[in-house]
């Protein structure tokens, strides 16, 4: 039994049906032949759509000549592909720029699914379907199932080609957009003939969805790093996070015996800089120059390092060095016109003259350094090796405290 032996009552219902999802197929169906013309026509088939999209019922014929069929058309189409319901006007459109009126939005009010969405949906099946059947035309997909790759491979497609799918203005851009889809499952079956356990790796992938590049240059340069991380990992483990050591992992430029050479020299000086300066509470600070330069070329002397940080935190703890070294340019500096710049050594000069000054006023019966420094607590005391620095000041302030004193007696 073929359908074509079905009653005519079966095939009413089988229309029915196809009325609600589209009233145009629906009428294409009775250009087949006149059966389905008379089928089409039948006062009882439209009578079933009507009432079951819920629509007010045709006028009485004595008010007009108005029937279900008349009814159904004049609405355009206007059904919901979700629920079977009638669309009716319930929202406003976004206001065109040149348009002094707002559109109506046709609505459902079964589920709230517009007509412009409808649209869409349908205008998307249209481009997937004229999609799937370029490339079902596609050599490379000759005697295949188009649907199932495309639906394997949707998750990996190029942009462009999900982009086209989802709002493509253009349907005949269908061809190239197949092609796009057919030089990406090309280079797919590529990477898994030639190097499919490398498939997950993000330059694979890469290379998959744009085509730049060599895959066989990308694949053994993958291999090679893979490689030279495995020689770090069994050599020197403890370094496999250094960026020197990463550096050459990923590009394998020089000889990783001299790269970690050189970094365990570094970390011998840092360790040995970091010992000697917590005996006097102090820290190495990679934004030093001093200690940077140090550390990584190995430039400088260590206890003159030490000296010099240990001089640097006493000047900014108990000195005002910090806003006196900043010194007012005499002219043009640096083509920016007049201004400040930082002065290390007048910055010192200013903040042991000014210390001076205020210890002598404060401590009055001192003479000497070592006076001052029995006011002072511990922290507080000056390095040693700024004592006579100090004491020469101290004497220099004291002569011309004596100078204008005798100038005032006289």
């Amino acid at each position: 039994m073929s359908a074509l032996d079905l009653n005519d009552d079966c095939w009413t219902t089988l229309l029915a049906f196809l009325a609600h999802i589209s009233i145009d197929e629906l009428l294409k169906c009775g250009t087949l032949n006149r059966r389905f013309k008379n089928l089409v026509d039948t006062h009882p088939l439209w009578t079933f759509v009507g009432k079951t999209l819920k629509i007010e019922p045709p006028k009485p014929r004595a008010s007009g000549n108005e029937t279900w069929k008349s009814l159904i058309l004049q609405m355009g189409g206007t059904f919901c592909e979700r629920c079977f319901q009638h669309m009716a006007p319930g929202g406003l459109g976004e206001l065109h720029r040149f348009s002094y009126r707002q559109p109506v939005v046709l609505v459902c009010y079964g589920c709230g699914y517009t007509h412009k969405q409808q649209q869409e949906e349908l205008f998307r099946r249209r481009r997937k379907e004229r999609l799937l059947r370029e490339i079902g035309n596609l050599p490379i997909f000759q005697g295949c199932n188009s649907a199932r790759i495309f639906e394997a491979d949707i998750a990996h497609m190029p942009g462009k080609v999900t982009s086209w799918l989802h709002d493509g203005p253009d349907i005949n851009l269908a061809p190239k957009m197949a092609l796009e889809f057919g030089a990406l499952a090309g280079r797919r079956a590529v990477v898994k003939e030639m190097c499919a356990e490398l498939s997950q790796r993000s330059e694979i992938q890469t290379w998959v969805l744009t085509g730049v590049g060599n895959i066989q240059q990308i694949a053994q340069y993958i291999r090679d790093r893979g490689n030279r991380q495995e020689e770090v990992n069994r050599r020197f483990p403890e370094l496999a996070d250094e960026f020197k050591v990463e550096w050459w992992v990923d590009c394998g430029l020089g000889d990783i015996g001299q790269i970690v050479h050189t970094l365990q020299q570094q970390k011998g000086r840092k360790r040995d800089l970091e010992s000697k300066l917590n005996v006097f509470g102090l820290r190495s600070s990679m934004d030093s120059y001093v200690c940077e330069t140090h550390i990584n070329d190995g430039i400088g002397d260590v206890d003159e390092i030490v000296t010099g940080m240990r001089e640097m935190d006493w000047f900014r703890r108990c000195t005002r060095y910090e806003s006196l070294r900043y010194v007012e340019n005499t002219g043009s500096y640096h083509g920016r016109g007049r201004g400040v710049h930082i002065d290390v050594e007048v910055g010192k000069k200013l903040a042991l003259d000014q210390w001076v000054q205020t210890s002598l006023r404060q401590y009055t019966e001192a003479k000497t350094v070592a006076d001052i420094c029995q006011h002072l607590q511990p922290s507080e005391i000056p390095p040693q090796f700024l004592h006579a620095k100090l004491e020469e000041r101290i004497r220099s302030t004291s002569n011309v405290a004596a100078q204008q004193a005798t100038t005032s007696h006289r």
